[in-house]
């Protein structure tokens, strides 16, 4: 399976997981035809209205493929104040963050408020960074550089 195809099928797949978390069966149909019909910005803005609307607590993993999924259909920038507003189901205030993709040059995980012992010795490009060309989240934070692209 070619990555394109690959990306194509986890795009589908988060639509659909992003359509479950909607309170209503309308506002989960409307989110699908955005998709299907070639409008993902607005289904984007959307999606993000009703989760702030209904205080739908999302995980940071779901919080981080909102960003990714945003920055792919170019809504990041757009998106993101709505995105980090949303409730949030952990307890555990930014266990996770998406940096800027400017960032060059490996960063010690302490310049970025990041004190997690676990995390000792990854630098914040093997913890979700999300460069443009990457098009998913992942799923094993020290194996990020080899994922991405």
């Amino acid at each position: 399976m070619s990555s394109d195809s690959r990306y194509e099928a986890y795009e589908a797949d988060l639509w659909e997981r992003l359509a479950a978390l909607l309170p209503s069966i309308e506002d989960a149909e409307s989110f699908r035809d955005c998709r299907e019909s070639g409008h993902q910005e607005a289904g984007l803005w959307m999606l993000t209205q009703r989760l702030l609307e209904h205080q739908v607590p999302l995980s940071d993993r779901m919080r981080a493929e909102i960003e990714v999924l945003a920055e792919q259909w170019g809504e990041r920038l757009a998106r993101h104040d709505e995105i980090i507003s949303c409730a949030s189901d952990s307890d555990d205030e930014d266990s996770i963050r998406l940096l800027p993709d400017d960032r060059s040059t490996p960063v010690d995980p302490a310049e970025v408020g990041i004190a997690d012992s676990a995390l000792a010795g990854h630098t914040t490009n093997q913890i979700y960074t999300a460069p443009s060309s990457c098009c998913w989240p992942v799923a094993d934070p020290a194996n990020a550089r080899n994922s991405a692209g």
